[in-house]
């Protein structure tokens, strides 16, 4: 289990293992079209945490706002794209992250947010000193979103960053664990299984399955945040979207979007989806 969440991730596959269709490729066609369209405008960007390499690409209309796109689980940086033109639209400059793990970006291991964090605090502070941009805004789908979310009580966020927004994150890599144990392993008590992982976890990748959790930080949380939840959510449950909100120190709010699974509220509800986004950036930016 461990191998299969800490291993390298590489392009989400055509068919998922079930044999249905993959949702994620219609947004991975969705945002290579848009990386195409606006090839001029980007550019390939290189920085780094520790000994880290992180790779982004930057599409850049000039102006002094960017959305950072943080990607999901095994996913690819452009899927993210599928959802830039509403930021677009309102004059916001571009930035899709690669995770740690994944692609072009360094690290030998994924690490479910638990690192992905503090990439993106590093990412924050690169574009408002490097790149002087007054106003940034986070936004994470699933493993991404559980990285912006551990991101918004990290006392290093730069004060640019004005909200985050966060579509179907868990609450910390435990409870993601436990709660696909008992639907796999129904029987087999977690509490015999979990300790176990929890010490494999730090020794092998040095990464707690407990600490540094978007729950955890949630209620350090300094900037607003809206969070979307898909209300069929069967791989993160609709339950942990409600529970981070509750939870959250700075202004928040939850759209639940019926029908959606996980990471499907934009395909499902794209008018909703985009209007929701809509609101919490009128709410919060000058």
């Amino acid at each position: 289990m461990l191998k299969q969440l800490f291993g390298r991730g590489q392009k989400p596959p055509a068919i998922s293992k079930s044999g249905e269709p993959n949702p994620f490729v219609e947004l991975y066609q969705q945002g290579k079209a848009w990386a195409a369209e606006h090839k001029e405008e980007g550019r390939r960007i290189v920085i780094s945490h520790g000994k880290v390499k992180l790779v982004g690409y930057y599409y850049s209309q000039g102006t002094d706002k960017t959305v950072i796109f943080v990607h999901g689980f095994g996913s690819s940086y452009l899927e993210r794209l599928a959802n830039a033109q509403l930021y677009y639209n309102r004059g916001f400059n571009i930035l899709t992250a690669i995770c740690r793990g994944h692609g072009e970006s360094g690290g030998e291991y994924r690490t479910m947010g638990y690192k992905d964090s503090e990439d993106v605090v590093c990412w924050a502070n690169y574009l408002a000193h490097k790149e002087n941009q007054k106003q940034i805004i986070l936004d994470g789908v699933s493993m991404g979103g559980a990285s912006v979310i551990a991101a918004s009580g990290n006392q290093n966020l730069p004060k640019e960053v004005k909200g985050i927004v966060s579509d179907c994150a868990f609450t910390s890599i435990e409870e993601i664990i436990r709660f696909h144990l008992k639907k796999s392993l129904p029987f087999v008590p977690d509490f015999l299984i979990l300790p176990l992982l929890n010490l494999v976890s730090q020794k092998k990748y040095g990464i707690s399955l407990r600490r540094n959790s978007p729950m955890e930080q949630v209620k350090h949380a300094r900037v607003p945040l809206l969070f979307i939840h898909g209300v069929d959510d069967t791989f993160v449950p609709y339950e942990m979207g409600r529970t981070l909100n509750m939870y959250c120190a700075s202004q928040s709010s939850l759209a639940s979007v019926k029908g959606a699974g996980h990471g499907e509220a934009c395909l499902v509800d794209p008018k909703g989806y985009d209007e929701a986004i809509s609101m919490f950036l009128d709410t919060i930016l000058e």
